[in-house]
Order: structure tokens, then C-alpha cells, then sequence
């Protein structure tokens, strides 16, 4: 049924990327769903709060052998499985294991299978998974709490997060930015062009790690583009865009080489779990390359809260251009630019933190420094942001 075991906590990825207050007010939501009383309390009399681990351990079979590693939020417990919140879908019937602390503080890895995967909001799910044998409950629901907060600490590891960089080719602008935007609200850099000349040339200036192709090109086919960017040194996947569902045109573009078919628009699900198969995963970053708290100085100057709101919104979409620029070799004058005006912009906000992070990044390019370490330290200033702004947002109550 189980076997205790440790796992590097560097290797495992955090999808939800979720507050503890914004947990526990789901948390109450979703209980107070129900309008069977009855059954509301039944359910309770059978199942019990996790409470000794903030995060679990997932590991997600796929049917193709490959196994995605997660850290998940646990929701409530019984003899026979467990419900969590995870941000990426999951189909029912897929084999998974999950790593529980008993009472003796030792970790048991449970083997079950996901039973239920209800979408909530956002990337939210909400996912039940059976267990292949019942456990002893007992064993999980004491009152001891050891977080992997302070496990992570205790290692001098941070979560690990997925990286590599996006070519995404396509003639229609507005699927192309749509389909960049997507990327990087996932934190994945990504740039789009929207000819095969365009991609050719980037390939040859820069490694990819996957390029996504629309099935219309002008001028040239996804096949003869696959050909072109594997003479120019590509070594990645191909992932094919459709803009409808034909099942003929798939399995010719599938057979022609292609990992996967996409159909616009592409569901965030979908993508997240596309790039977790096919992306590389940074390996554990030291704790000083991602902080905890990066929040304003300011934040106490009540009448500036909204446009520091309103300055972490454009700073995300200022993170686009300099990934676009780092992308092309040509636009160097464009990084400094972008990348100067938003260190500006942050110090005059009273975000210290920010301020350090680009401060890093641009330490990156003096001397001869691997492309890995340039996008850890991309995906830790995009992290930055993004926390920055969920919690700027939460506090004035802008979050839906």
C-alpha cells in the first residue's frame, strides 16, 4: 500500500501559486456549497482535515510513462483518499501517488488514483484521489505541523519551477499574443513571430525549448518549417496550432512529426500540462534567489495603493518585452530600455526587492553566463511581480 521515503523538495513544482488566506477562504466557500445539511455532516463524520502540512507531495503517472511532480494543497482526508487543490488538470482514472507525514513525522507515499477533477476558478481544481488501500487515518490527523516551508529551509532549497523559451509561430497576430500572453501568465518565457523567415532566424540566433506552429503558414507548411529549424539546429518538440478540430489533419501532422495537436483557443489546462511534459525544470535554487515577501515600502500611504496596483499590471506586461528583446540579438537597445525603466518604476514604488532581483539579472550578463541561469533568474523577477501584484490585489479586494 505504502513505503516511507524523501524526496528533494527542489524537484517537485508549485502550480497553484496560492496565498494561505485565499486557501482558506476557498476552503469555507466550497464547504458552504452544499444545501443538504445532512449530508454535509455525514460527509464530515467520515473525513478530517489535513492540517499537518500546508503543502503534499503529488506525483501524476502519465499514460506515456512520464511523471509530473507537485506541490499540493491538501483539503480533507478519509480511510479511503484524500482531496486537494491543484492548478493544473487532471483526467479521472490517471495513477498518482501522494506523500502524507505520519505521527512518527516519517513520509508515506501513498499510491491511489485521481477519482475527480472539478474545475473552481481560475487554474484552480479541485481533485479527489482514491487509495489503492485504505490507511490507518489516525496515523495523519494529530495536531503535530511541520511545514515544508521550514522543510525547505532546512534543506536550503526553494520549490523548483518549469522554464525553457517559447517560439510560437503564427500569422495571426491576435492568436500569437494571445497565445504569448497565456505562456508567460504561466511563467514561461515566450516569443512570437509570424513567418517561418522570422523563426529560422531566431533559432539560429538562440536555443528553444519548444515552438509552437500554427497549421496555416504563409508561404511554407508546418512541415517544411519543422525541416528548416531542425537544419538550423533545433532539437526540441513541435507542437501544432489548429484552428479546428479535423481529425484528418491532426494525424497527418502527428504522423508528419509533430508531439502534439493544440486547437485555438488553447485552454490553460491544456497548456499547463503540455509544457510540464515537455519543458525542462530548473533544478533547486538556493532560498536567496527567491524571497518571501516582496512587497512595497509604500504600501502604507493608503491614497497610492491603486497605482501601485496599477504599476504591477504594466510591469507584467513589461516583463513581454524584455523577454521579446532578450530573444532577438538585435535588441539590446530595446532590453535596456524596458528593463531600465522598470527598475525605475519599482524603486520609485518602494519595491526593494524587485529592484534587487533585476539587479541580479543584470549581473548575469557580465561575463560568460549560461542561457539556465538567465531564465532562473527571469522566472524569479517575473515571480516577484506576480506575487506582488496577487497580494496588492487582495488587500484593496480587487481579486474576483
Amino acid at each position: 500500500m505504502s513505503r516511507s521515503g524523501a524526496q528533494t523538495i527542489g524537484q517537485w513544482i508549485d502550480t497553484l501559486r496560492m496565498s494561505d488566506q485565499d486557501f482558506q477562504e476557498l476552503v469555507e466557500e466550497l464547504d458552504g456549497q452544499s444545501s443538504d445539511e445532512a449530508a454535509v455532516q455525514s460527509h464530515r463524520a467520515s473525513r478530517y482535515q489535513y492540517t499537518r502540512d500546508r503543502f503534499v507531495l503529488l506525483e501524476v503517472i502519465h499514460s506515456t510513462g512520464s511523471v509530473g511532480r507537485f506541490l499540493v494543497r491538501p483539503f480533507d482526508l478519509s480511510k479511503t483518499g484524500i482531496s486537494i487543490m491543484h492548478g493544473v488538470f487532471v483526467y479521472d482514472g490517471t495513477p498518482c501517488r501522494i506523500r502524507l507525514r505520519n505521527g512518527e513525522g516519517k513520509v508515506a507515499v501513498l499510491e491511489g488514483k485521481v477519482v475527480r477533477c472539478r474545475y473552481v476558478r481560475r487554474n484552480i481544481h479541485d481533485i479527489g484521489i482514491q487509495f489503492i488501500e485504505p490507511v490507518e487515518i489516525d496515523d495523519f490527523i494529530d495536531d503535530m505541523r511541520i511545514s515544508l516551508d521550514q522543510l525547505s529551509a532546512r534543506e536550503h532549497v526553494a520549490p523548483a519551477r518549469i522554464l525553457g523559451l517559447v517560439l510560437c509561430v503564427d500569422p495571426s497576430m491576435d492568436d500569437r499574443e494571445l497565445l504569448v500572453h497565456d505562456l508567460g501568465r504561466l511563467d514561461v518565457a515566450a516569443v512570437g513571430v509570424e513567418n517561418g523567415d522570422q523563426a529560422v532566424k531566431l533559432v539560429k540566433a538562440k536555443s528553444y525549448d519548444l515552438v509552437f506552429v500554427a497549421d496555416r503558414l504563409a508561404g511554407t507548411s508546418p512541415g517544411e518549417l519543422m525541416v528548416r529549424l531542425r537544419t538550423e539546429g533545433y532539437k526540441g518538440r513541435f507542437i501544432a496550432v489548429c484552428a479546428e478540430e479535423e481529425d484528418t489533419e491532426a494525424g497527418r501532422l502527428l504522423s508528419g512529426g509533430f508531439a502534439q495537436v493544440m486547437y485555438k483557443p488553447c485552454r490553460r489546462d491544456d497548456l499547463s500540462q503540455l509544457l510540464f511534459q515537455y519543458l525542462p525544470v530548473q533544478a533547486a535554487c538556493p532560498l536567496d534567489l527567491i524571497t518571501a515577501d516582496p512587497f512595497s515600502s509604500r504600501w502604507d500611504e493608503a491614497e497610492l495603493r491603486p497605482r501601485i496596483v496599477g504599476f504591477l499590471e504594466r510591469a507584467i506586461d513589461c516583463m513581454d518585452l524584455i523577454v521579446a528583446a532578450l530573444a532577438d540579438n538585435s535588441g539590446t537597445k530595446n532590453f535596456d530600455r524596458a528593463i531600465g525603466k522598470l527598475r525605475t518604476s519599482a524603486k520609485g514604488y518602494g519595491f526593494e526587492q524587485i529592484v534587487e532581483s533585476i539587479d541580479d539579472l543584470l549581473a548575469r550578463f557580465e561575463g560568460n553566463v549560461s542561457e539556465k541561469a538567465v531564465h532562473c533568474r527571469l522566472c524569479k523577477l517575473s515571480h516577484l511581480i506576480r506575487t506582488a501584484e496577487d497580494a496588492a490585489k487582495s488587500s484593496i479586494g480587487t481579486i474576483v
